[in-house]
């Protein structure tokens, strides 16, 4: 199920629920809750009397939470429409649309303007919360299209994005949302990139080059020319994770030539160029679809604070940072437990050990949650001990 509460003194509550048939390996009902008075009672919506339709996803605007858009399918398949919402989902208004979404993205700052990428990697834009659609490219990267950002791009109309040309390569290119025809089309890197490494965040973007075995990893800072990151001369990378970009400055995570199922962490100068290691020896692991996952967290709500696992020797242990990864310091335990017995946990043999990330352990539900509303509070799974188990 998914949830979804605005929080800002709004009563109102979504949930959407789906019945999901195993044999047939697909969802064949789905049904949208609506609560208007905090979660006490629920109503079902009928989005279409006398039609199942399936609700295959909701998307709320993050800069007025009173506007929804619900994908939804036919259960054949054939067709998908959108219904659109202005009012925390007490109406909607059925739209139909000429393409299958796969995700839509809402403007971080323009509430009306939303993109739409769709199951054949078209990239679609809306101005007017998705009842009008305009094709902007095809052969676009799946989660390699990004918004202009408020501040640094000039233009808030103006997408990032990489794409496939014709011959097959990839290219990071941009275009206002307007007019993405070939002539505004612009490719701010002349060269190819490596399918799937282009990141676009804050003050800065990152891409990836490879060619004869050698792989280059660039960075333009506040839109300006490409140029190399610069790691120390010993440092050997097989793969570079960007981790965090605030603030003006730059957390990677590299996994060295040594390396197996750890990274270390290193932090550049303000322009994202040369870099310095805060950190080694930080847990990873290989997740579905070649993906990694970083044992690393950042706080929310508080600047410069991170948490990260630490593996050495097979033995992972919790680390936190206030300043940046300038130091690092072990958790404290607290000295009592819940029923105020004491918990007997004295440093250096005995610190709290926190599931970042992910649990090892299947008992445990859920990892660690932080919020920016909610400053300095931090709420974990994890154990008292010499490691974590």
């Amino acid at each position: 199920a998914m949830v979804h509460w605005t929080g800002e003194n709004s009563s109102v509550i979504l949930i959407l629920t789906k019945y999901y048939h195993a044999d047939m390996g697909k969802v064949l009902e789905s049904s949208l809750w609506r609560s208007s008075d905090f979660g006490t009672s629920y109503t079902k919506l009928t989005l279409q009397p006398g039609v199942t339709t399936v609700i295959d996803n909701f998307y709320i605007c993050p800069t007025n939470k009173r506007k929804v858009i619900l994908v939804s399918s036919s259960l054949s398949d054939r067709d998908q429409s959108l219904f659109l919402s202005v009012d925390e989902g007490a109406t909607f208004q059925k739209q139909p649309i000429p393409f299958f979404v796969d995700t839509l993205i809402f403007h971080p700052k323009e509430e009306d303007k939303v993109l739409a990428y769709t199951k054949e990697s078209k990239l679609y834009v809306s101005s007017d919360l998705g009842k009008k659609w305009t094709l902007l490219q095809e052969r676009v990267t799946k989660d390699h299209v990004f918004w202009a950002v408020s501040g640094v791009d000039a233009d808030p109309d103006f997408v990032h994005m990489e794409a496939q040309d014709l011959g097959g390569g990839f290219q990071y290119i941009t275009c206002p949302i307007h007019n993405c025809s070939e002539k505004l089309l612009a490719a701010p890197f002349a060269g190819p990139i490596d399918h799937g490494s282009l990141t676009v965040q804050d003050d800065y973007i990152f891409f990836k080059v490879t060619s004869a075995n050698r792989t280059k990893y660039y960075v333009s800072y506040r839109r300006n020319e490409f140029v190399l990151m610069k790691l120390p001369k010993y440092a050997l990378p097989k793969d570079l994770q960007i981790i965090s970009t605030d603030e003006s400055q730059v957390f990677v995570a590299v996994q060295e030539w040594y390396q197996m199922d750890t990274y270390n962490l290193y932090q550049s100068d303000p322009r994202g160029v040369r870099y310095a290691l805060v950190l080694q020896d930080v847990r990873s692991s290989r997740q579905a679809e070649e993906s990694v996952l970083i044992d690393i967290l950042e706080v929310r709500g508080v600047k410069g604070v991170f948490l990260a696992n630490q593996k050495i020797d097979g033995k992972v242990m919790t680390l936190i940072t206030y300043n940046k990864g300038r130091d690092w310091d072990y958790l404290r335990p607290p000295s009592m437990d819940m029923n105020g017995k004491p918990t007997n946990c004295k440093p250096p043999d005995c610190h709290l050990h926190l599931h970042l990330r992910w649990a090892d352990n299947p008992y445990v539900s859920g990892t660690v949650h932080t919020k920016d509303t909610a400053p300095g509070l931090i709420m974990g799974a994890g154990n008292l001990g010499s490691q974590l188990v």
